[in-house]
């Protein structure tokens, strides 16, 4: 046995919830190890194996013990002993100050380390358990069935914090009375965007024609000039190709590569979810866009963020999400934001249960979407006012009518190109791309074709007019019935 004193063990949120999240997500060579009862009691059959995937657990007669014993051992503890990870090892802590822990028949006063096969006792005459470490991918969490770590997550990460959820689930018995008004309220809504929708699309038709007679004048008219024109001794000399370079190098310095770090938090402890990299940009008004998805990401994911937010959300106030926004631009110009500091459209987002099972009742957690119908797929903005003047020129009112075959400009940084792989620090990708069809489709969003990855979310759309670019859109996603198609949310959208 080898001794370790290091700082005095106290119980985490990283230790349960966000070790747990890690270990029901499958993360990376994540492993976990086995405690074999070999004695019975109330909770435990004698040889028992139980499985333990998170980086603390108690053991004691306490109720927010994951290795709890019945009264009948009345010489161990509430908070008899803990096992914690350190690094790649483990260690047994004590945590009684009345009654003495055993390792392999020796009492320990502090911690020691815990290796295969090791047999640990809780006090003397005290309940005896294995210490089992399985070999090889075995070892692995990722080989466990993700139904049986869905209820090792909930013994074992939630159980220290039930009575939080327990108050929570009470609250949400209350609000439930409330429920058929608000569908009823949402129904109301989505039938008065559906008229929103049909008016729009009339009022896009209209354009199209109008739109069409401009063009055939336009032909006329250049026909003529051309005809005067050739008949004139002239050499005329057009570049649009340098007019491009020129007009992307001016813009090229208000568009930010945008990193959003995701935090759990309560009132003494914060955990990290997840990280993405993203795009945003700077308007001539001062105005930072980027993607509502890299603002609030909760609202978009259906992984860890979202249960994330939907613990904290159901939580009473005990829990809660955020997020930090960081976005750095080719001069070496950061800026912070927090996701509170962004102007959104939240008049299309659907709150959802997702039911959960807590001690053997069932527990519905609030859960909540960006998006309610198609056509509020449009709403995937958000902006926070700087003190800072860009040189995107906004070009809101061309964004709704661009024709089929448009010619589009994209700056960004998919899959983080750009981003400290060149000369410079930050130097954003550029991507010519179509508009596929005229106007807006159901979503109120413009559709360009296949080009657009992850990290160019949030970026600016441009088209060109002569020397100088007009943002008309954001990036907002894929296509949800092809994947040859992305949408962009149009500059005009915004509020």
């Amino acid at each position: 046995m080898e001794e370790k004193k290091t700082v005095q063990y106290k119980r985490t949120l990283r230790g349960s919830v966000g070790a747990g999240m890690s270990a029901l997500m499958g993360g990376s060579g994540r492993r976990y190890y086995i405690l074999e009862h070999r004695d019975a009691s109330k909770y435990h059959k004698a040889g028992e194996s139980q499985k333990i995937i998170i980086d603390q657990i108690e053991l004691g007669r306490g109720q927010d013990c994951q290795v709890r014993f019945d009264e009948t051992f009345e010489t161990v503890s509430r908070r008899h002993a803990a096992i914690i990870r350190d690094g790649d090892r483990w260690k047994l802590v004590q945590l009684s100050t009345t009654n003495t822990t055993f390792l392999n028949g020796r009492a320990i006063d502090t911690e020691w380390y815990l290796q295969n096969g090791d047999e640990i006792q809780l006090a003397v005459g005290g309940p005896r358990l294995g210490f089992i470490v399985p070999e090889g991918n075995q070892s692995l969490v990722k080989s466990i069935k993700m139904t049986e770590r869905l209820e090792l997550f909930r013994k074992q990460a939630l159980k220290p914090y039930k009575h939080a959820i327990a108050a929570m689930f009470a609250v949400l018995v209350v609000l439930s009375a409330g429920a058929a008004y608000v569908i009823r309220h949402q129904e109301v809504v989505i039938e008065q965007q559906g008229e929103e929708i049909q008016g729009l699309l009339a009022k896009t038709e209209s354009q199209d024609i109008l739109f069409e007679q401009a063009r055939k004048k336009w032909v006329e008219d250049s026909t003529r000039i051309a005809n005067e024109l050739a008949k004139k001794p002239k050499v005329i000399i057009v570049n649009p190709e340098k007019d491009l370079v020129d007009a992307i190098n001016l813009v090229k310095s208000s568009v930010y590569a945008v990193t959003t770090t995701v935090y759990i938090a309560s009132d003494s402890e914060t955990q990290k979810v997840s990280q993405s990299i993203g795009t945003g940009f700077i308007l001539e008004d001062g105005r930072f866009v980027t993607a509502r998805h890299c603002v609030e990401p909760w609202l978009f994911d259906s992984g860890q963020t979202q249960l994330a937010y939907a613990l904290a959300n159901s939580s009473n106030g005990v829990l809660r999400t955020y997020a930090v926004i960081q976005a750095i631009n080719n001069k070496g110009n950061q800026i912070k934001f927090s996701n509170s500091d962004f102007i959104v459209d939240r008049s299309g987002d659907r709150e959802f249960d997702i039911p959960y099972e807590l001690n053997g009742q069932s527990v519905m957690l609030k859960g909540r979407l960006g998006f309610s119908s198609e056509a509020s797929m449009g709403n995937d903005w958000a902006y926070a006012t700087t003190s800072q003047k860009g040189s995107v020129k906004n070009g809101g009112a061309n964004s709704t009518s661009l024709k089929a075959g448009t010619t589009a400009h994209l700056l960004g940084f998919p899959q983080g190109l750009g981003i400290g792989d060149g000369q410079s620090i930050v130097d954003p990708i550029y991507n010519k791309l179509s508009v596929t069809r005229d106007g807006l489709n159901e979503s109120r969003c413009i559709m360009i074709n296949q080009g657009v990855d992850h990290g160019n979310s949030g970026g600016p759309v441009f088209i060109q007019d002569g020397k100088k670019l007009l943002v008309v859109g954001i990036v907002s996603r894929g296509d949800i019935k092809s994947d040859l198609y992305n949408h962009i949310v149009p500059i005009s959208n915004l509020k």
